[in-house]
This record gives C-alpha cells, sequence and structure tokens, in this order.
C-alpha cells in the first residue's frame, strides 16, 4: 500500500470566532523562512535552514519544512524532516539528539495552532512529532485531542537582562563566588568560532560516556554504541559547516588539561545544547560555572534575549545547577501524533532492557 507524501495532505479548514483561516501548505520558501525568523523576537537556531541543512547532511532524512499561509497575511514555518525508505517514514521537527522545533514566525493563536495541529494529523505517516519551544505549550495542549500524545518535558531558560552586569548581580552570592574563584583559580576558558575544538568537546564527551554508564549501570560497549551513533564527530561538525562562528565550543582548561566543555548556538535565543567534562579534573574547579557564565556571556555579545539550557529530565542536580545560574523552570510536552502505537511499543521494549541490565536513571 502506498503512503501519501506530505505534499499531498490535505489542509483542513478549521474557523474559530477571530482566529485567521489557514489557506495554504506550501513547501516553506528560504524567503518565508527569512520572513519567519526575521518576525520572531524568540527564534531558536534549530528553527533555522541552516540547521536544517546540517541534519539532512548528517542523517540523510528528506527536508519537508512547511509554510502556513493564513487569511490575515501572517505565514510561519515548521521545520520538519522525514525519514524511512522513500520518505514514507516518520515526520519530525526535529529528530531526536537534534534540539528544538515547533513553529517559528509571528504570533500565533490558538486557533492558528489548532489548523496547524489539523493538518499534521492528516499526513499519512506511522507518526509525527514536535519538540517545541517552552513558551508555545500552552497553544499546542489547547490542540490536543483524546488519542495524542503528550510527553512531558521539563527545560530551564532564563531570560537575559539589560546587561552582562545586571545578570551577574542578580546571581545568587554563591553562584558569584564560583564564577569568581574559577577565574581566580587559574581556571583558563577558551571560546571557539573555527570549529576546531570540536574534537576536544568530543573527547571530553566520551570520557563523560563512560562515567555516565557506570553511574546507571549501563554495560560499556552499549553506552559507547549509543553515544556515538547519537552524537558522531561528523555530525558536530556539520553543525558547524551550518551555523559558522554561531556555533561556539567553550572549553576549560585545568593545569592546561581539557576539564569541561559545552557547545553553544547563537541566536535570537541562544541555546546550550551540549556538555561534557573530566570529572577528576573538573571537580572542585567551578569550571562548569565559568563556562556557563562564559557562554551567557557570549549570548548578550550576540544580542540574545533569552538563553535556552535545554532539557533537564528529572534530574535535581542538574535543574538546581542550572537554576543556581538563574535559569527558570518550565513544563512542557512533546507532541506525537501516531497510526500505530509506536511510543508504547517503544517504551515496553526499552523498559525491558533496563530491567534485564539493571539500568538505573540518575
Amino acid at each position: 500500500m502506498s503512503i501519501p507524501t506530505l505534499e499531498h495532505a490535505p489542509v483542513a479548514k478549521i474557523r474559530s470566532a477571530g482566529t485567521p483561516t489557514l489557506l495554504d501548505v506550501s513547501p516553506a520558501t528560504r524567503d518565508d523562512w527569512a520572513s519567519a525568523i526575521a518576525a520572531d523576537p524568540h527564534a531558536l537556531p534549530e528553527q533555522s535552514p541552516e540547521w536544517m541543512a546540517a541534519i539532512v547532511e548528517s542523517s540523510g532524512a528528506r527536508d519537508v519544512s512547511r509554510s502556513y499561509h493564513f487569511s490575515d497575511g501572517t505565514t510561519v514555518v515548521l521545520p520538519m524532516v522525514r525519514t524511512g525508505i522513500a520518505g514514507t517514514g516518520s515526520v519530525w521537527s526535529p529528530p531526536p539528539a537534534w534540539g528544538v522545533g515547533g513553529i517559528v514566525g509571528p504570533e500565533v493563536d490558538a486557533g492558528m495552532v489548532s489548523q496547524i495541529v489539523e493538518h499534521l494529523r492528516s499526513i499519512r505517516a506511522p507518526r509525527v512529532m514536535v519538540r517545541i519551544d517552552v513558551r508555545q505549550n500552552a497553544l499546542w495542549s489547547a490542540a490536543m485531542q483524546p488519542g495524542d500524545l503528550q510527553i512531558p518535558r521539563r527545560s530551564h531558560v532564563i531570560e537575559l537582562r539589560d546587561s552582562p552586569e545586571e545578570q551577574f548581580a542578580a546571581l545568587p552570592k554563591r553562584t558569584r563566588t564560583k564564577i569568581r574563584k574559577c577565574a581566580r583559580d587559574g581556571v583558563r576558558i577558551e571560546v571557539d568560532r573555527t570549529g576546531a575544538l570540536i574534537q576536544t568537546h568530543h573527547d571530553l564527551f566520551l570520557t563523560s560516556v563512560d562515567r555516565w554508564a557506570e553511574n546507571q549501570h549501563e554495560p560499556l560497549a552499549l553506552a559507547r554504541f549509543r553515544a556515538r551513533r547519537r552524537d558522531p564527530i561528523q555530525k558536530l561538525q556539520a553543525m558547524h559547516r551550518a551555523l559558522g562562528d554561531r556555533l561556539l565550543t567553550i572549553v576549560a582548561y585545568v593545569e592546561d588539561q581539557p576539564a569541561a566543555s559545552v557547545i553553544v548556538l547563537l541566536g535570537k535565543t541562544s541555546r546550550y545544547t551540549r556538555g561534557a567534562m573530566d570529572i577528576d579534573l573538573a571537580n572542585g574547579s567551578n569550571a562548569n560555572f565559568g563556562l556557563q557564565w562564559r557562554a551567557i556571556e557570549a549570548a548578550f555579545e550576540h544580542g540574545s534575549s533569552r538563553y535556552h539550557m535545554g532539557e533537564s529530565g528529572d534530574s535535581a542536580g542538574i535543574a538546581a545547577f542550572k537554576e543556581r545560574l538563574g535559569a527558570e523552570p518550565f513544563d512542557h510536552h512533546e507532541y506525537r501524533f501516531e497510526r500505530l502505537p509506536m511510543t508504547r511499543t517503544a517504551d515496553v521494549a526499552r523498559n525491558a532492557v533496563k530491567r534485564a541490565i539493571g539500568f538505573k536513571d540518575t
């Protein structure tokens, strides 16, 4: 049985009082995308066509991003890819381990989001998955119907103040002390925009994987396999080719040895997207506080309005660290529209494997 392509999915005509009508859905053009990003004061780097190019290059997925045109002249873009043989697989915004997707463009209301969601439900695909920016969660939640899946997530975001000085003064005293001590103790922090330090970060990442595997009681070979599949160095290099000097690799050196690193994406909303460390070197040095403060300064330098610190899961320790840097927690969801119970089946299989190996969530 053939599966209709995304291009031929029907457009649902839903009218709500005072809400513009969805007139047309079309492949996202560069002009539409540029206009949408220009009109969105909080656009994320992962919502850009450059980021989409990195996804396509690294994964082989097909770009099926769409422009949604409304009767009041509003046009928004939903970055999406389709996987699978001949483009018959799942639709993702974005794929796993590629950050945040969802609508980018001028402000929309709940009725407009509902019409977009109806279009997503109409796509003939095993599943459509959308991981949105936290600020849009209420709009998407209002559009859900029985049978739609809402996967709970928690992210931390810093609303940047007028200046780095004001931001620093607002931090808890203990955090300010740690940042100052990091510098005073000779921790050297290097900011790279050329991609030269990506290998250093990746080496630290693999060191972190070994630690995570031990803590979680996961076989080391399995942990390393999953890590290399999720974030091969070629993927990180493709990210850099796509974003250029808007991708920062920031490394903290303790006694001239790489101790911790982060990858930060610069945009209207800047994003902390990857972190790693050698715990033996980083412990006691306050390197991670120094790294994050340097990333926040870089966000100010770029003119960002927010610094998105990513998902924190259920980890109280990760949440506490981010909140010490001024981040606020936001509960939101990943939204899934499935024709087959793929999430439930995957969860059952994953939990069975975890029980078999004695995996411990941390």
